[in-house]
């Protein structure tokens, strides 16, 4: 009797640390993407004029996926 008590704890164990073993996934970390904002033509403006918002330079060191989206204020993106 003393015996399968002892074997069910050691295999009891075993799958405990197998289970652990398998569910031990290192999470890589994300870096912060770096936003390089301009505006064309900088300084003042009138009504009417055309203006050009880049993000051109931006970078995210990961490689992920970045998108950009300007928000006036007055409900136009």
């Amino acid at each position: 009797m003393r015996d399968r008590k002892v074997t069910a704890l050691l295999f009891t164990i075993l799958m405990i640390f197998t289970a652990l073993a398998g569910c031990m996934d290192v999470l890589g970390s994300n870096s912060p993407p770096s936003a390089n904002m301009s505006v064309d033509p900088s300084g003042s403006v009138r009504a009417g004029d055309s203006i050009t918002f880049s993000a051109v330079g931006s970078s995210d060191p990961d490689a992920d996926a970045m998108t950009f989206t300007w928000t006036f204020g007055d409900g136009n993106t």
